[in-house]
């Protein structure tokens, strides 16, 4: 049945259900460009589907008295979730739709545009799908939003991955307690061959990496953030490489090698006012300072790899045997923690 003559009122409305879409799809008359935009009217109606004129300026009076005889844009169904707002998101939805591309492959691809009907008449909405393409080895979709310049909307602008050739990851919380420090986490000792976890994820581990509980990449591993820190080492390794914490999005974020030491030989503990006079060397120490000796701000520790800090029987001096000029420091085993050099000067 063809739309109303001239001079009879006629809608958008009407000019969907003509042409088999529902009354309430959202269509554009022809778009923001001068070519009209698929999903509009007027791309619609286009040849051969009607005889609507494409050439702007337009207005609905151009649909009058036409009828849609078309069968739409011709397209090939393939799998996907709904929309999602982030690729996170869409990583972690079910495959359970059918949608249609009008591209040559079998799955969309970058500059495709997808429709939720056969024939291709309504686009999809902005957002991110996965798709089904990514369903074995590796997982991810489309993000699908309007073309750049024209402004047609269901248009393939870019593909996201989750997990493509996925990797895991050794972490760590503690044993009975999280780890107080980034010092703990790096201990060699910190860890226990019983109590290790494993997350997966794919690209270059690092912020804003996301954590999965397997290699689906449809969960995710941490369901709230971790605020202490959490121990990383390679899976071949036995000590720790890295620290981290994780958002609530299951994000790793402050993530940071281990601290690299210096060695350095110190004198016994001493009061202050005799510190300088110390001679003979009897501890091997290690910091995490810049020079060869440690400075105020920096931390001390008894060895190179369980991060055990020095401890003292109160605010005592130590003399770091360096060239050319001696340096004293002070210890303390208060705040912010034991091993911490809380004060520092040169040795006459």
């Amino acid at each position: 049945m063809a739309l109303p003559a001239p001079g009879n009122p006629i809608s958008a409305n009407m000019i969907n259900v003509e042409a088999t879409n529902n009354g309430t799809t959202n269509a554009p008359l022809s778009g923001i460009s001068s070519t009209p935009q698929v999903g509009s009217l007027v791309k619609l109606y286009a040849p051969p589907n009607s005889d609507v004129n494409q050439t702007a300026p337009h207005a609905y009076s151009e649909f009058y008295s036409k009828s849609w005889s078309g069968s739409g844009v011709s397209v090939t169904p393939y799998t996907s979730s709904g929309t999602n707002v982030t690729a996170v998101s869409g990583c972690q939805d079910t495959i359970d739709q059918t949608f249609y591309h009008d591209g040559p492959g079998t799955w969309p691809v970058v500059g495709d545009t997808c429709f939720s009907n056969d024939p291709g008449v309504t686009p999809l909405a902005t957002g991110f799908y996965r798709t089904g393409e990514f369903t074995s080895t590796s997982l991810g979709g489309i993000y699908i939003a309007n073309r750049p310049v024209s402004g047609e909307p269901g248009y393939v602008i870019s593909t996201f991955s989750c997990l493509t050739n996925s990797y895991y990851q050794k972490y760590y919380y503690g044993t009975t307690t999280p780890f107080a420090s980034v010092f703990d986490a790096c201990g060699s000792s910190a860890w226990a061959s019983s109590s290790t976890f494993n997350f997966y994820y794919s690209g270059t581990l690092g912020n804003g990496t996301v954590c999965f509980d397997s290699n689906a990449g449809t969960v995710l591993e941490f369901p709230s953030a971790v605020t202490t820190p959490l121990s990383l080492k390679s899976l071949n390794t036995g000590t720790p490489t890295h620290t981290c914490n994780i958002n609530s999005s299951s994000e790793i974020t402050n993530y940071a090698s281990c601290p690299t030491l210096i060695a350095f030989t110190a004198s016994p503990e001493t009061s202050g006012g005799s510190v300088c006079a110390q001679t003979i060397p009897s501890n091997d120490f290690y910091h995490t300072g810049i020079y060869d000796y440690p400075e105020q701000g920096d931390w001390v520790f008894q060895n190179n790899n369980n991060y055990q800090p020095v401890l003292t029987t109160g605010g005592q001096w130590f003399k770091a045997f360096t060239t050319p000029n001696a340096w004293a420091f002070r210890l303390q085993n208060a705040t912010p923690g034991p091993g911490y050099v809380n004060s520092d000067n040169s040795c006459p």
